[in-house]
């Protein structure tokens, strides 16, 4: 019984239907009840209090409050699990004989399926590495199937725009996965670094000669490196160093390149398609002109909007950050953007955008800003990949691993980087603090001094 119709779920639910029979899929939120994932109706998990099975299999990363839950509900304590467990159960000898058979398969067609998750940085680190695998294999645009989760669609849209007249952009949860696998030679899973979930050791000879020898390598380093941490935050960073922490100075956004001969670099970037009309049109509408602004991302994306986030400024530290700059550079506009969750969400800009923009708009405000302050996160992606410079705010994640050449990276020093290395430590500190002093430590002087940098330049 799998318990979490996520993002999890998705990534991970290939490995769970190789191992284990799954009875059923529920959820805690009442607004995807009823709703389908991968094919399968998402239930009430009450539905299942008379169902026989051996294991409830919990795919959030965050499983606070919910054995209580369902334990109250009557379920035994001992058949609960988290994923990283119910990866853990299978013996070795099975996990291997699993990962040879999924390279065994009789496909029936020279197409390519990538599946592609995450945010919006992960969808464009996607982009970066299918751009490399194009123009150094000659890969065939129209034999490739990309998929994305149903609330990536829009903007993988516009990410791929340049691809619209040669690659199918699809939904993964429409597809029957008896039906995908034995629809192309090779099927691919993308988050970060490319993984192979099937190839038909025939089909490959489809393939011209490089390609060819890239998917085959790709292959043996899947088989001879896999692990199962890859899965759950638990053991991630684990597999992280062992994919590519392999080398000083290697960054998150050159990962893709785990055979290391794409030539990826801390430089790389991929063409986010705005339409030239597009944008000059919405940047007058919002009474702005280039360099005359700086734009704030006060809010959060949209995985995290209904729980705590480490990676947090104080609200008020953005309000205050707000004023000073008005104070200090009244010629300067300040442009509000990110989410927005209810009215108190708003600082003291001159142009709130917070909720009110597409992927394409934004992409388009952050292009002609002076400078963009953020945390650690998506639109920091978007704003390399358009020309614009930004400000960070690290806390919780590490600079070492994500950060781009143009961009001022601000670290307290107060804590060290705790990325990967507790289950939930996105929406709770490791060290148990409700402010984590890794943020909270980030001072207004601190990011007005870069500021006057730029300002002066």
């Amino acid at each position: 019984m799998v318990y979490g119709a996520g993002n999890n779920y998705i990534f991970s639910s290939y490995e769970i239907h190789q191992c284990y029979e799954v009875i059923g899929v529920a959820d805690g939120d009442v607004k995807k009840i009823g709703k389908r994932v991968l094919g399968e109706e998402i239930r009430d998990i009450r539905n299942f209090n008379d169902y026989d099975f051996d294991y409830i299999v919990l795919t959030p990363s965050n499983i606070s409050g919910i054995i209580e839950r369902l334990v109250s509900n009557g379920f035994c304590r001992e058949k609960i699990i988290d994923l990283q467990d119910a990866f853990d159960i299978i013996s070795d000898e099975e996990w291997i004989e699993k990962k040879k058979l999924q390279f065994l398969s009789e496909l029936s067609s020279d197409s390519i399926a990538i599946i592609i998750y995450g945010g919006i940085g992960d969808l464009l680190v996607a982009k970066m590495w299918i751009d490399k695998l194009i123009r150094k294999y000659e890969l065939n645009k129209s034999k490739v199937d990309l998929y994305f989760s149903e609330s990536n669609m829009v903007d993988a849209a516009l990410i791929f725009r340049e691809y619209n007249d040669f690659v199918s952009i699809l939904s993964i949860d429409d597809f029957s996965k008896k039906v995908l696998f034995n629809n192309y030679t090779v099927i691919l899973r993308f988050c970060i670094i490319p993984e192979i979930l099937a190839v038909s050791e025939d089909g490959l000879s489809c393939l011209n000669e490089g390609l060819r020898d890239y998917f085959f390598r790709l292959k043996e380093l899947c088989q001879k490196n896999y692990n199962r941490g890859f899965y759950t935050a638990r053991d991630y960073h684990k597999t992280l160093q062992k994919f590519f922490i392999q080398k000083e100075r290697t960054l998150y956004h050159t990962a893709y390149d785990v055979l290391g001969d794409l030539g990826a670099s801390d430089s790389d970037k991929t063409k986010i398609c705005i339409e030239r009309h597009n944008e000059e049109e919405f940047i007058n509408s919002i009474g702005l002109d280039a360099k005359t602004y700086i734009t704030l991302n006060t809010g959060l994306n949209n995985e995290y909007m209904n729980k705590s986030n480490t990676r947090e400024w104080s609200f008020g530290k953005w309000e205050e950050l707000a004023k000073y700059i008005k104070s200090e550079y009244p010629e300067i506009k300040i442009v509000q953007v990110g989410l927005k969750v209810s009215e108190k969400d708003d600082i003291p800009a001159d142009v709130h955008l917070n909720g009110k923009t597409n992927l394409e708009q934004i992409a388009t405000v952050l292009k002609h800003a002076l400078i963009h302050i953020d945390y650690d996160g998506g639109l920091i992606h978007v704003n390399h990949m358009v020309g614009g410079k930004s400000i960070v705010l690290m806390g919780p994640t590490s600079s070492e691993n994500h950060e781009y050449p143009e961009n001022i990276y601000i670290n307290s020093s107060a804590c060290e980087s705790c990325e990967w290395t507790t289950a939930d430590w996105l929406s709770v500190c490791p060290k148990g603090e409700i402010n984590p002093r890794c943020m909270d430590k980030i001072t207004i002087d601190m990011v007005m001094t870069e500021i006057e940098k730029i300002v002066k330049e």
